[in-house]
């Protein structure tokens, strides 16, 4: 793969963190006993690992949601990241086929007065919201939320063309995890082609799983590697062993499982549905599922390159927070260097 200056050991920033794997237990972000210390060392294991994250909250009991913003925006601030790193996705949602894992009984219509009452909750750190373009009015809120500093995206919805056009009028900017939240039925109306065809930046999960590669392919042509961000979408079970049937996991509602991939070196989790609960991989084998990707793709004679899955993996997630890589030098953050055609993370005081 072609090098660049790029190459210089760095660091990854994933954007769609929901919990991870601690000591045999599921820390979720959007647990009922989410606790403040479990909350700093998931942001501390992956700062370890090399990933500034977004700890991402979905659709819950509205209290607890509010609590668990509160929650997370302590741990955040006692590793040292101030200003906003949440990410909000929900309640906003209709209750359709879209929803995926989040509970039908606990999405909301469009209400400012809650999302005042979310920010509120999280002492101005939400710095991401998801919502569906097809909720009733959602474009006020997106409205009221841009004005507020918060980039919106879209996802888990079943919306017409014209919904996502009325959206992104209103301030709406990216797409969270392009390809997933949209059941098949939509997909055939073609809001897929529009959504690729729009000038709407997309999120893809890149944990081998969710999305084909040919769909990983399709949206980094048709829509340039400056307008595409790989996020882990990481679990609550994410690190997590295998779990037979019997000793399934409850995770957001519902009873999921871990599995082995069929043709990966990696997991997946599985809801009692049949459908994926978040990925079990983090963002470094995310990337490096990326650059076997790009090595592949190169090999027919296309010029990707290191700096492509830096821009991805970085820069761009970077600049939907509005942050440089300066403002987070303070951090401890482990260093991620491009060693024989992979990304590894360096040991304390090592150079690449």
């Amino acid at each position: 793969m072609t090098s660049t200056s790029l190459e210089a050991p760095s660091f990854f920033v994933d954007l769609q963190v929901n919990g991870k794997w601690l000591g045999g237990v599921h820390a979720d972000f959007s647990g009922p006993e989410l606790s403040e210390a479990q909350a700093r060392a998931i942001i501390e294991e992956a700062l370890a690992c090399g990933t500034v994250i977004c700890p991402t909250t979905i659709t819950q009991d509205t209290a607890q949601h509010c609590r668990n913003l509160g929650t997370i925006s302590r741990a955040l601030a006692s590793v040292g990241m101030s200003g906003r790193w949440q990410h909000v996705e929900g309640p906003f949602f209709r209750a359709t086929p879209a929803l995926g894992a989040h509970p039908e009984k606990h999405v909301k219509s469009a209400d400012i007065p809650l999302l005042e009452r979310m920010i509120e909750a999280s002492g101005d750190t939400i710095a991401l919201l998801t919502v569906g373009p097809d909720v009733k009015n959602i474009c006020a809120l997106i409205e009221y939320a841009v004005e507020k500093g918060i980039v919106v995206s879209l996802g888990h919805h079943m919306a017409a063309p014209t919904q996502v056009d009325e959206a992104m009028a209103a301030g709406a900017t990216w797409l969270t995890h392009l390809y997933n939240g949209i059941p098949l039925q939509v997909e055939r109306q073609g809001i897929l082609d529009f959504e690729l065809d729009s000038a709407l930046g997309a999120m893809l999960i890149c944990d081998g799983t969710h999305v084909k590669s040919y769909c990983l392919h399709l949206a980094l042509c048709l829509k340039g590697v400056g307008s595409i961000i790989a996020v882990s979408d990481q679990s609550a079970l994410s690190g997590a062993p295998l779990t037979p049937l019997e000793a399934s996991q409850p995770l957001w509602g519902t009873s999921v499982r871990v599995d082995r991939h069929p043709t990966l070196d990696t997991s997946i989790i599985i809801g009692e549905n049949g459908m994926l609960a978040g990925s079990w991989a983090n963002m470094l084998w995310c990337m490096n599922h990326m650059a076997r990707l790009f090595a592949q793709w190169n090999a027919r004679n296309e010029p990707w390159t290191v700096a492509d899955l830096w821009q991805i993996g970085r820069e761009n997630p970077l600049r939907v927070l509005g942050r440089t890589a300066d403002q987070l030098a303070h951090l401890p953050l482990a260093k991620i260097a491009w060693q024989d055609g992979r990304f590894v993370r360096l040991g304390a005081g090592e150079s690449a």
